[in-house]
């Protein structure tokens, strides 16, 4: 599969003249020339987003509503409680988007919104919003995978040209770990997922255990909250906090559930209650082994697709709420420093790698531009891989 990927990448100049820019015949492209201007709708898990983006790349406006009030007293997200806010904020962010980009609804060229993967209920809320919206006004329709967002977000928010196809894309969230091959802004190849739990989870299960308190704000998440916790650890406080590496599970698997525990049981091995002191140092260790595996399988996948597949890849995007992780971001850009000078680092800023309807916006743009609508009847997908974001078939709906 992933020699037959690296081939369509060799040829992807030619086969763009054959097909031209029309997309798939059963759609034909909405738009020649002009600028458009879309509203992106996103709801996959815990926050209620709306944006309005242009093909030029401005960001008109971009409202993120969250909910950690809500699920503070349960130490993580409850889906029912969560849907039940979306319903409540997902029409007031799509009303402050409108309201600071300065337009109606009818002066808008399309509609997009997440359609998976993420929590079937809170999906529903956007879907059922975006279709309404859709069927009132007449307006296209943009179902859009949430990771194949996340890994095209470098494109909005960073100048033309300065990342190029093929890249790797490191999706980090609490929903997903996975590094993909992004051959075009319509082909990915998973080349490492996570065998248990995503990071994103195990950090935020690391970070209760420390007792580090649940942050305020729309903006914050128990995994930045550790992140900041740990900052104030000096390596001279306290020795022989170091955990043991995840076993050896092969370059295609992610695995941070047996690091976790080891992480937790080393907590517990202390005399309560545990110093400040040696939490801090417990959270650093759990971030330097879990990152310590995806630099190993990073530095796997980049030597072999060059020595394997003759393939150059022209850059690493980092993306998903762990993304903005600065402990995360310094070691991959010290990892390819080391392997290929000119290899460069991409991560879009912090507030576009959290979940935001931007991402979802802009992709919506890009789909757009290829003809890619979506029918009403297209159901939400809690599970769907990225390497059929394109495919909307209920068939081809799989594990994330």
């Amino acid at each position: 599969m992933l020699t037959v990927l690296v081939r369509s990448i060799h040829s992807r100049k030619r086969l763009s003249l054959q097909r031209g820019l029309t997309g798939p015949a059963s759609h034909p492209s909405p738009l020649v020339g002009g600028t458009l201007r879309v509203l992106g709708i996103e709801s996959s898990c815990d926050d209620s987003c709306a944006s309005i983006v242009t093909s030029d790349r401005q960001i008109l406006s971009n409202v993120r509503l969250g909910q950690n009030h809500v699920h503070k007293a349960f130490n993580g997200i409850h889906p029912y409680h969560a849907i039940h806010a979306h319903q409540i904020n997902l029409p007031i962010a799509i009303g402050r988007a409108l309201h600071q980009a300065g337009l109606t609804i009818t002066q808008l060229d399309a509609i997009a919104y997440t359609r998976g993967p993420g929590i079937a209920g809170c999906l529903a809320v956007g879907a059922t919003a975006a279709k309404s919206l859709a069927a009132a006004t007449g307006l296209p329709l943009v179902a859009v995978h949430h990771m194949q967002a996340h890994a095209l977000t470098p494109f909005l928010t960073q100048p033309d040209n300065e990342l190029q196809f093929p890249f790797l894309s490191l999706l980090v969230s609490g929903g997903h770990t996975m590094l993909v091959l992004v051959s075009s802004s319509s082909e990915f190849k998973i080349l490492a997922n996570t065998a248990d739990k995503p990071l994103g989870l195990a950090i935020d299960k690391i970070s209760r255990a420390l007792e580090v308190p649940w942050p305020e704000g729309s903006t914050s998440s128990p995994g930045s909250a550790l992140e900041k916790f740990v900052a104030g650890f000096a390596e001279e406080e306290e020795e022989g906090m170091e955990l043991p590496l995840a076993l050896r599970t092969g370059p295609s698997v992610f695995s941070f559930c047996g690091l976790q525990t080891a992480a937790i049981r080393r907590l517990e091995a202390l005399e309560a209650p545990a110093s400040v002191a040696h939490r801090r140092a417990i959270g650093k260790a759990f971030f330097l082994a879990a990152f310590a595996q995806i630099e190993r399988k990073l530095r796997y996948w980049l030597h072999h697709l060059e020595a394997v597949h003759q393939l150059v890849i022209s850059g690493v995007v980092i993306s998903g709420g762990v993304g903005s992780n600065q402990i995360l971001r310094a070691r991959v850009e010290s990892l390819l420093r080391s392997v290929h000078p000119g290899l460069k680092l991409h991560t879009p800023p912090v507030a576009f790698c959290t979940d935001n309807a931007a991402m979802v916006a802009w992709t919506g743009i890009e789909k757009f531009r290829r003809g890619k609508l979506s029918a009403m009847d297209v159901p939400v997908a809690a599970k769907w891989s990225i390497e059929h974001a394109e495919d909307e078939r209920p068939d081809t709906i799989s594990s994330s």
